[in-house]
């Protein structure tokens, strides 16, 4: 007696509806009538009013509770469907055994409930915790993230300033290079220079003081100017003769022995600037060899700057991607946290709000079931004077 289509817009939850909307006439003939009948005998007999006449008082205060029912949506289709039943004369039995089994659903839908409310209560915390953790890891990278960033950017001047320092100490040392070789190039010069001009000397000295040897001097000054005079500025050394032949014979001998000293010393020059000179190429040789230790060690070191600078920079391009990923995760997992302690939440109040309904719904069809077996005339008056739109 119970058609699909009231069963499909019940005041019923949805999933007990499509369960229950199977429901049907024959169905319900097969309950148990006996053992429902002792039951409401029993319940009757404890009541005293069981099928009694009902009092105007009571009728009265009967139908107050019946219009009370009937006033909520659940409570109307539920009246709606009994009603059907009288109407359709169904046996007493039937009815109970319909309500019997809305109870039931109802209880079983709110034990499941609980069920899942405990379920879903206990992924939220799961999933809440599970935020907490990247929250908490994505916040520690993000500090570390940044001490790192501030410790590399310090890193990173110092580098740049020991690559600037150390390709100026090469410039320094290139320019004191090219200063040393131009300083060696003029000595060596200079050297030969002198080793040159000295050995002219000595050339003319060997040619003046074998004829001084052989020079009979004349004493006469006349004769000396005239042959000078031939001479010109030609030929110092013959000029040179010509002036000895006016000396004293032994101020002539000195004179030669005092060249013979000049000749002697311009030899011990040449020795003693030829030495030097050797002594100064070499001293020259071993400071551009430390130099060039120096030089290898500056590029050395320069290039090992170099590469840790170019690290340093790698490493910061890292850790500021890093950064930028740990800020991202931030932004996710507290955004994800939000929505899922708003859902969670407004999964419990849906909870709270369905188990207040469905309890309320229990206690309807506890009320309905109380006045059927207890006053079941006044529920067949009430049906029958109810008006519905």
């Amino acid at each position: 007696g119970i058609n699909a289509e009231y069963m499909g817009s019940s005041g019923i939850n949805a999933e007990y509806m499509g369960s229950q909307a199977c429901f049907t006439f024959d169905r319900l003939m097969k309950a148990e009538t006996v053992i429902f009948f002792l039951l409401v005998l029993a319940g009757a007999s404890a009541e005293g009013v069981f099928l009694q006449p009902t009092s105007a008082k009571g009728r009265y205060g009967l139908f107050a509770e019946l219009k009370e029912v009937d006033g909520t949506e659940f409570g109307a289709k539920l009246m709606d469907t009994i009603a059907l039943q009288f109407k359709n004369q169904s046996p007493l039995a039937d009815i109970s055994k319909l309500l019997n089994d809305i109870h039931a659903e109802l209880v079983t839908q709110q034990k499941n409930a609980d069920v899942q409310s405990e379920v879903t209560e206990r992924e939220c915390q799961k999933g809440i915790a599970e935020y907490n953790s990247r929250v908490s890891a994505a916040t520690a990278g993000i500090q570390e993230a940044i001490t790192s960033t501030a410790t590399l950017n310090k890193k990173i001047d110092s580098l740049n300033l020991d690559v600037a320092n150390k390709e100026d100490q090469l410039k320094i040392l290139a320019q004191k290079d090219q200063e040393l070789r131009d300083a060696r190039r003029r000595d060596t010069e200079d050297y030969a220079n002198r080793v040159q001009q000295s050995r002219a000397v000595i050339g003319a000295l060997e040619q003046i003081v074998p004829e001084l040897e052989h020079l009979k001097p004349h004493g006469n000054t006349q004769t000396a100017l005239a042959e000078l005079a031939k001479i010109g500025g030609d030929n110092p050394i013959a000029a040179f003769i010509q002036v000895a032949a006016t000396l004293d014979p032994g101020v002539l001998q000195r004179v030669i022995q005092r060249l013979d000293k000049i000749k002697e010393s311009l030899f011990a020059a040449i020795d003693e600037d030829t030495k030097a000179e050797a002594e100064a190429k070499r001293n020259f040789d071993k400071l551009l060899g430390e130099m060039e230790n120096v030089r290898t060690n500056i590029e050395n070191a320069l290039a090992a700057a170099r590469s840790e600078l170019e690290e340093a920079k790698q490493t910061m391009v890292n850790v500021k991607r890093t950064l930028r990923e740990n800020q991202q995760e931030l932004e996710l997992s507290s955004n994800g946290k939000a929505q899922l302690i708003q859902q969670c939440d407004e999964k419990r109040s849906r909870y709270r709000s369905e188990k207040a309904s469905r309890e309320a719904q229990i206690n309807t069809v506890e009320k309905v079931q109380h006045i059927i077996a207890s006053k079941l005339d006044t529920m067949r008056s009430y049906v029958q004077t109810r008006q519905r739109p």
